[in-house]
């Protein structure tokens, strides 16, 4: 006949009550629950401090950031604005002006400025004379290593017959400075606007938030 086991001479299982262990740790640790929920506490203040210095220090790199792409923005709008007005000068002088022959009578060197080392590049200067018989002189603009024209030769030249003193050469020298002056706004005004309207966009209360 088959003896059946005795349920009591297996153990107990073990049952874990998280408030029980809990009380059970408290009650043999050296540090009163109390202090352990202070200590608690304080942590959470300390790191609440942190983020919100990480936030402000964030904040204040976010508004020099915007600044300073403001300003950069500002400079290419500016160069944009000399270009327009160098190039509407120079289709003024070439479309409603007069043509003249100019005699180039010398050369001179690009000034040098604070801090620069003295250039050998130099731009002619023509003498022409206007429908009334004045004399006039222009100073090209166009600083080349040699100079684009040499003394003695014979250049054609418009003016305006109102006012003389704005006179230009064809070719380069017409276009030069809309040129150069278009070329630098234009990329620093690409690349400003677009960090610009990039902030902006993200300060926007329509802005899409990250996704974590």
């Amino acid at each position: 006949m088959a003896v059946r086991p005795r349920l009591d001479h297996y153990p107990t299982p073990l049952r874990f009550n998280s408030t029980t262990l809990r009380q059970e740790i408290f009650a043999d640790s050296a540090v009163p629950p109390s202090l352990l929920r202070y200590q608690h506490s304080f942590l959470k203040i300390s790191t609440s401090k942190r983020i919100a210095e990480y936030l402000s220090i964030m904040d204040t790199f976010a508004s020099f950031k915007l600044i300073f792409a403001s300003v950069f923005a500002l400079a290419g709008t500016l160069f944009l604005c000399i270009a327009y007005r160098e190039w509407r000068s120079s289709y003024s002088i070439v479309t409603q002006g007069v043509q003249a022959e100019g005699t180039v009578i010398e050369t001179y060197r690009k000034p040098r400025r604070t801090g620069e080392s003295a250039s050998s590049a130099e731009a002619p200067v023509i003498q022409f004379v206007t429908q009334s018989g004045e004399i006039k002189k222009y100073y090209s603009t166009l600083f080349t290593t040699p100079s684009s024209h040499q003394p003695g030769e014979q250049v054609p030249i418009w003016y305006l017959p109102n006012d003389p003193a704005r006179a230009t050469l064809s070719g380069a020298d017409a276009w030069v400075m809309p040129i150069v002056f278009g070329i630098f706004g234009s990329v620093i005004s690409l690349i400003a606007y677009s960090a610009l309207i990039s902030m902006l966009l993200k300060k926007s209360p329509f802005a899409t938030p990250d996704l974590p």
